[in-house]
């Protein structure tokens, strides 16, 4: 009531993961205690995306899968959506639990790697971690880009988004 939400979208934010019950995502209607911290984002960000999900598996592996990412839509759900991701709509499609081993930014497409399960995973993190996995970014340009060479930026030193831009890597103590 305080919120003005109907029960029909109350019941909706808590099926599309948008509700919180002392910091917990819920997904179902829960009893409340007094002084219990509530969260309702109600206003999710939405990713209308539909995706025919088997015209976007390129191979697969013993423990991987990869897919070719399409743009707009986030690799992995967002504190406001649970449902409208790479992750969850690909679990779904493939019935079968799968691990997310890097990300793409929601605007970007591109190959994602999947790990089939957490040693798959691990394994896969300490590749990239080692250097033993490269990864390599094209973008395509329209009309005029910058000369052709190599371009480098340093980020400030965060634990918030988004990131400083420095020109000069000293700077980034």
């Amino acid at each position: 009531e305080v919120l003005k939400i109907s029960p029909f979208d109350s019941n909706f934010l808590l099926k599309f993961g948008a509700v919180y019950l002392k910091n917990n995502r819920v997904l179902e209607d829960q009893p409340l205690q007094c002084g219990d911290l509530l969260r309702v984002h109600t206003r999710p960000r939405r990713f209308h995306r539909k995706v025919d999900w088997s015209s976007f598996i390129l191979t697969e592996f013993a423990d991987y899968i990869l897919i070719r990412k399409p743009a707009g839509l986030p690799c992995h759900s967002t504190v406001d959506n649970l449902k409208e991701n790479v992750l969850f709509q690909l679990t779904q499609f493939l019935q079968r639990p799968l691990f997310l081993t890097h990300r793409l930014d929601i605007p970007t497409s591109g190959i994602l790697v999947f790990a089939k399960s957490v040693e798959a995973q691990s394994q896969f993190n300490k590749d990239l971690e080692d250097s033993k996995v490269e990864k390599i970014y094209t973008a395509y340009i329209n009309g005029i880009g910058p000369k052709p060479g190599l371009y480098e930026h340093h980020m400030l030193n965060s634990p918030r988004a988004p990131k400083v831009v420095q020109t000069d890597p000293a700077e980034n103590t």
